[in-house]
């Protein structure tokens, strides 16, 4: 099952978004996005990698990793909740960001770009749940 957001999308939608963002460089171990925070952004690694964090009492448990062309940011962009995990620079990181702000404009633009928009992130939301089962699975098998 496909992983990357951007495949999901035209050449066309993909430079319109690529156009509206922002870029950010991280350094090793440089906190990108902390549990808790507010986030109205979608954040996509254009070089480099990222650890997924979540922590427990005053243990903190790497739950994934990401990578080039990885999106992050994706759930709280969709519900306007708080950051879920951490997510923190393993390495040097470029980040490009996209603001909500600017999805909803070029979605002004173009009202058909937020079917193709959401169903993108819809595909990668779905892969990441079905991931999460599957290590889920591994998990209670071991035990």
């Amino acid at each position: 099952m496909e992983k990357n957001f951007f495949n999901f999308l035209s050449s066309t939608d993909r430079t319109l978004l690529e156009d509206k963002a922002h870029h950010r460089d991280f350094k090793n171990g440089e906190v990108i996005l902390e549990k808790g925070d507010s986030n109205a952004s979608l954040y996509i690694i254009k070089d480099g990698d990222v650890s997924v964090v979540t922590r427990m009492m005053e243990h903190a448990f790497e739950i994934d990793q990401l990578h080039k062309d990885d999106l992050f940011g994706d759930m709280s962009f969709v519900d306007t909740s708080s950051i879920s995990t951490d997510i923190v620079a393993i390495g040097d990181v470029a980040i490009d960001v996209i603001n909500k702000n600017d999805v909803d404009e070029l979605i002004g633009d173009d009202p058909l770009f937020y079917g193709r928009f959401y169903h993108a992130l819809s595909r990668l939301l779905s892969y990441r749940l079905r991931k999460m089962n599957a290590q889920m699975e591994g998990v209670a098998f071991e035990g």
